[in-house]
């Protein structure tokens, strides 16, 4: 989706910034491309599919001569990770980091 880039890089949540998930937010004369959801099936995870969507997504992007691209990711493990006694993240920015020194697995944000 493309956004504007006061809307792109404004604090936000996702509900906000994608319309409650239906892209309602896309604006045809936007600087920035967003991407809000990017799914791949457990079944082909490992083929690099994930990767490859990515890498076209810069390719849009630089075709568009765009601005840049903003990301917006949910966090799964998340709540979880604040319920644990070990390894336990109270704020968000705790949790990404335990995800970036690899003591805690998460999918989304490890992609």
């Amino acid at each position: 989706m493309r956004l504007d880039e006061r809307v792109a890089l404004s604090n936000h949540t996702w509900d906000e910034v994608t319309g409650n998930g239906f892209g309602s937010r896309h604006d045809p004369a936007g600087d920035w491309l967003y991407g809000y959801e990017l799914c791949v099936d457990r079944a082909v995870r490992g083929t690099r599919l994930g990767r490859r969507l990515y890498e076209e997504r810069c390719a849009l992007a630089e075709r568009l001569d765009l601005t840049g691209i903003g990301l917006g990711e949910r966090m799964p493990g998340y709540a979880r990770a604040k319920r644990r006694k070990s390894n336990r993240a109270k704020t968000p920015e705790e949790y990404l980091g335990l995800v970036i020194d690899s003591k805690i697995h998460d999918p989304v944000l490890r992609f």
